[in-house]
C-alpha cells in the first residue's frame, strides 16, 4: 500500500485509488481485467492508426508499436491521474478542465519527443486522434469524480 498525502491510497491488485475517510468507499476503481481489455484495445487501435498514417515510411512498425505502447500505458494510468489531479484542484471549473488539460499537455510533449527520437514520419497525424480521444476520456472521468463526490457527500 503506498499512501498519498492521507486522503488517497494505492492499493494491489486493485489499480484504482480508494477514499480512506470515514466510509473507505471504493471509487473509481478498475478491475485488472478491465484494465487489460481497455490497454489492449487502446495499443491495437493506436498500432492500426499510425500504422495506417506512416504506411510509406520506412520507421512504420517502429512507429506503430511505440504508439500501441505509449497509448495502453497511458489507458492504464489516466483515471488514477485525473483522480489525483482533481483533487489537486481547488476550484470546481479548473477541478473539471485542468486535469484533461494537464495530461493533454504531458502525453502530447511525451509523445512528440519520442517519435521525433524514432523518426516519425507523420508526428502530428499520429497523435492528435489519441489526444483527442484521451483528452474528451479524462474530462468525462473527472465529471464522474465530481458526480461521485457530490453523491458521497449528500449520503452523509
Amino acid at each position: 500500500m503506498i499512501p498519498f498525502q492521507g486522503l488517497i491510497t494505492f492499493e494491489y491488485p486493485h489499480i484504482g485509488p480508494r477514499i480512506t475517510q470515514s466510509k473507505k468507499e471504493d471509487f473509481m476503481k478498475p478491475n485488472k481485467t478491465y484494465q487489460t481489455i481497455s490497454a489492449v484495445c487502446a495499443f491495437v487501435s493506436w498500432f492500426s492508426w499510425t500504422y495506417f498514417i506512416n504506411n510509406k515510411s520506412e520507421d512504420v512498425l517502429l512507429s506503430s508499436i511505440v504508439q500501441g505502447l505509449i497509448s495502453a500505458v497511458i489507458t492504464i494510468f489516466m483515471v488514477q491521474i485525473s483522480y489525483v489531479l482533481y483533487h489537486k484542484c481547488r476550484t470546481p471549473k479548473a477541478k473539471i478542465f485542468l486535469p484533461p488539460l494537464v495530461l493533454l499537455f504531458c502525453c502530447g510533449l511525451v509523445g512528440a519527443v519520442i517519435h521525433k527520437a524514432i523518426g516519425t514520419s507523420q508526428i502530428f497525424y499520429t497523435l492528435m486522434p489519441s489526444l483527442i480521444i484521451g483528452f474528451i476520456f479524462s474530462l468525462i472521468t473527472c465529471l464522474k469524480i465530481q458526480q461521485s463526490t457530490q453523491e458521497s457527500k449528500s449520503v452523509k
